[in-house]
This record gives C-alpha cells, structure tokens and sequence, in this order.
C-alpha cells in the first residue's frame, strides 16, 4: 500500500526535475567561471592551422575598392622613400635563396653594441589607466641589437623565436614561381639622423612630465580595420576635432576653410592663438592628397600640449579623403621626411621636455569600435604579454627596421633573397612588399596564384590550407594571426581566399616594405627616440 501512495509521489518529482532541467537557462560564454590553462579554441585561431571550410566572410566590392585605393596611394606616400633611406645598410637575409644583389646593407651584428632590452618601470605619471607606465631615461645612447628569445608563448598567440639555420628548400608547386629583379638603385644619400639638441633632450626628461593615453577608434569598412583615429584640441579656446595617428609619415594636417572637405573643420576665426604667414603646404598620403598654407597653433593630445605647432591648414582635399571619418592626420614618425620641413608634435613634446619619457605606444584592436590606444610618453602593460623586444632603427626618416624575413609555412623557408627595410606603418592597413617577394611568399602556399580579377598586386591562396605568416626583424620572427592576413573568400562559396600581403609593383624600390596594421594587431608596438632610436614589440592581447 505504501508503495502505491508512493508511486505518484515519486512520478510528480521526476516530472518536476526533468522541467527544471529542461527550462535551465544555458550559461553564456560570458556568465561561465574562467577556466585556467584552457586555451579557447576560436574560428580565429582555427584559421591559424586551417580554414574550417564553410562559406565565410567574402572580399566584396567595397573592401576591393579601399585595397587598391590604398595600393595606388603607398606608391604615393612613399614616392619619397628612395631619397630618404639612400645610403641604409642592411645585412642578408635569414636563409639565402636565389641571391640578388643588395642595394641596401646593417652592420654585422656581432659588430654593433648590445644594450639590455628590459623596460624599468619607475612612475606612474599622472594617474594614467591600469598599467600605462613611462620609464627612466637615463640609460646612456647605444644601437641596440638584441639577440635574446622572450619565454615561449601559448598555443595560437604570435610566437617569437629565432631563426632555425636551414637551408633554402624549393618553393612547392604552384603557378607562382619565385622571381628575382633588377634592384631599383638608390641615390646616395646621408643617413638621416635626429638633431643632437633632440637627442640630448631625450635623455633628460623628467618622470613630472605629462604622459597620457588616448583611446582610439577603429573605423570598420567592408569588414576591414581601416584606419584608427583619435582626438586632439587645438586653439584659444580649444576646439576638439580627430585625426589618424599615422607612423609612416610626419606632418599635421586639419582642414580649415576647405570647400570640399566632409569633415568637421578647425575655425581658425575664432582661435586667438592661430596665425600664419601664407607659405603653401601639401602633402600625399597612402590614401590620397591635401593641399593648403602652413599655420601654427597650440596643440593639446592625451594631456600633452607644444604651443605654436606647425601644421598644414589645409583648404583642400583630395576625393579619397571624403568617406573618412577623421578630419585629418597627425605624422608620428620623424620630421626629416616631412613635407613642411617643421619638427613634428613628438618631437617638440621632447625639446621642450614637455613629455615624461620619448616614447610612445600603440594598441590596435581587432574589429571593434573601441579598445585601440595610443600612449604618449608611456606603454600600457594592459595591452601586451611578456617581454617588449626591441629592434633598431636604421634610418630615422619612416620607423624603419631591417626586416631579415618572411615566410608563410611557419619560416621554413624565406621569401626574401636579400633583407629589405621594412618601414612600420600605423597609417597602412595592409602588408605591402616589391612583386618578386610576394611571388616568393605566396609560392609557399600550394594552389596560390594572383588574383587579376581585383586587379594588379592582390594575390589568392586555397582557402583550405595549411599556412603559418611570419615576418623577422633583425632574426626575430614574429607570427602574423590568420584573421588579419585572410582578407576573405574571392566570392560566395568560393574556395579561394584573398591575402593580406600584397605586391606594390614596379616603380617601386624592391628593398623596401610596408609594414602596416595586418601586422600591428598582433604586436603591441613602441616606438622610443632614446637608446639608439628603436621600435619595440610585445605580443598583443588581441591574441590571447
């Protein structure tokens, strides 16, 4: 009897748990407790080892037209390059393949000084975000060449690690063959070097100084990362508008009275602080041309300010420039390749030791609105994992460095014969490199071959296929994420996919490479005016 009384009783609670298992919310992703030591397993890190095979993002017509827009404006942002870096030196290559003669060669490393590469931290300066730190300046000047290896980093992150000494294999089949070329020869030229004054400067700022960071925004167009830009505030009163924050060249630039600019303008009317005297200005950028009078005006960026900065008042500008939403463009590398011929906003931040240290770091986020930064006269340790690794300038025109490498199956092989410079550019979306180094490289990928149909430079690869990006910088290798290298398939349901480095063409100088964000979102970048003048690299939260 007391088994039938029972038996409903127990039928009703089994019901009761089965509708409260069935009804449970599923945790999201983001409600869940973290896991340790799991490394998450996302379409991004699987496109590290292989494409997943379903039909994916496509490189549509709107990602085309801004890619050889952009392809046609580095050979006018660099048509200057051979003037500025004639007489750099750089050694050979990691692995020798078919050999070319060397138009540019760095001094033996063996030969040049090694500086520790550590970054002390010493002050927190003016109560900057969690782990935004400025360091002592000082250490004495010297050329850095490192030679140590960062800690091995986890699974699917950019990994750093020296060259193995293999000897060149042949490149695998494919309707890409590797090419050599006539060097396209350099005039001789002084290598460009920074004032004495600036250099002294540098090494005598004090930790009282400004340092701030200044959040950037990534604009997003056919599903690429364009461009990032940020605020400044310039005038008497201040007048807050947003320019690109461009390492690969050295001019400010606001439009002011521009007919044909889209942009918000800076009213020079109603600053008390503006003035110039008529002299003209102009400028081309990888993405188009600006032309107008050169003015002075205070400058304020991320709680640093130089009164009287030059900049370009610009009155008009070119078409390219209309769809953008930033107003206009600060250079952040060196004032010897600027068209004014004036110092640039950094420069003057360190003469006038108006800056807590003569660096500067940059965080580019992947995708997303918000998140990027920029760091003046500090790094965020917030950014970045493990160590900063530190590579030197050789020419203190563009951030560029000798670039000893690069290779798509993971540096077993070398697409370059002999090393380039490779100029780092925060104002270039893409990778962009001489024809006979992108033959080179995609013919370490089986199936690839160019893509004419988006037209000349761009190349495709087999979507379903093995690949591993790598660039070295003075021997060291840095992994290249598959999301920023894998521009998308060719058309729905292709199987082809587009790549993110690309042929710059000739006219060209065959020595020299772009080094642009495709390659910045996966490395946390400083770039320091002291010990030598160098460029430092850490890898990127965006990869962990």
């Amino acid at each position: 009897m007391l088994t039938q009384h029972l038996q409903p009783l127990l039928l009703s609670l089994a019901l009761l748990s089965l509708e409260t298992a069935i009804a449970k919310p599923i945790l999201t992703d983001s409600r869940l407790p973290p896991a340790r030591n799991v490394v998450p397993i996302t379409r991004r890190s699987i496109l590290q080892v292989r494409d997943d095979g379903d039909d994916g993002p496509v490189f549509d017509s709107t990602a085309a037209q801004f890619v050889q827009n952009e392809l046609r404006g580095v050979r006018n942002k660099y048509a200057n390059a051979m003037r500025y870096l004639g007489g750099v030196q750089l050694g050979e290559a990691d692995v020798s393949l078919e050999q070319v003669e060397a138009t540019l060669v760095l001094p033996d490393a063996s030969t040049a000084t090694v500086v520790a590469s550590s970054v002390a931290v010493s002050a927190v300066i003016n109560s900057p975000p969690s782990g935004v730190t400025s360091t002592s300046t000082s250490s004495s000047i010297a050329i850095l060449v490192s030679t140590s290896v960062s800690t091995p980093m986890s699974a699917f992150t950019p990994t750093l690690a020296l060259p193995s000494a293999a000897s060149s294999s042949s490149s695998p089949s494919s309707p890409i063959a590797a090419t050599s070329a006539s060097p396209t020869s350099l005039d001789a030229a002084p290598n460009l070097s920074l004032p004495s004054a600036l250099i002294s400067s540098a090494h005598s700022l004090s930790e009282r100084a400004p340092s701030g960071a200044l959040g950037l925004t990534d604009y997003i167009s056919g599903g690429m990362d364009v461009l990032y830009y940020g605020s400044l505030s310039m005038g008497t009163p201040a007048q807050s508008l947003t320019v690109d924050f461009d390492t690969g060249s050295a001019d400010l630039w606001l439009p002011v009275s521009c007919s044909n600019c889209a942009s918000q303008q800076f009213n020079s009317t109603q600053s008390s602080s503006y003035s110039t005297n008529g002299d003209s200005f102009s400028v081309e950028y990888g993405s188009g041309s600006v032309s107008g009078v050169l003015a002075k005006e205070n400058v304020n960026i991320a709680n640093t300010v130089v009164p009287g900065q030059y900049f370009g008042a610009v009155n008009s500008e070119s078409d390219d420039f209309q769809s953008n939403p930033n107003s206009g463009v600060i250079g952040m590398a060196f004032s010897s390749i600027s068209s004014s011929g004036k110092p640039t906003y950094f420069e003057n931040l360190i003469s006038n030791k108006a800056v807590a240290a003569p660096y500067f770091g940059v965080h580019l986020a992947r995708r997303q609105a918000s998140g990027s930064q920029l760091c003046i006269g500090c790094y965020d340790s917030s950014k970045f994992t493990g160590s900063i690794n530190w590579v030197p300038v050789v020419s203190q025109s563009y951030w560029s460095v000798s670039m000893t490498g690069m290779s798509a199956n993971g540096n077993k092989q070398n697409a370059l014969s002999s090393s380039l410079i490779g100029a780092i550019d925060t104002g270039t979306t893409l990778i962009y490199v001489p024809s006979s180094v992108a033959d080179s490289f995609y013919a370490q990928i089986p199936g690839s071959s160019q893509a004419d149909q988006f037209g000349q430079g761009f190349y495709q690869f087999p979507c379903r296929t093995s690949y591993a990006v790598t660039i070295s910088f003075n021997s060291k290798v840095f992994t290249i994420a598959a999301a920023d290298f894998n521009l998308g398939r060719t058309s729905s349901g292709s199987s082809m996919c587009v790549g993110g480095v690309l042929a710059v063409g000739d006219g060209f100088p065959n020595n020299l490479a772009i080094v642009g964000d495709a390659f910045l979102k996966s490395w946390y970048s400083v770039y320091d005016y002291s010990n030598g003048v160098r460029v430092g690299f850490a890898s990127s939260v965006n990869s962990h």
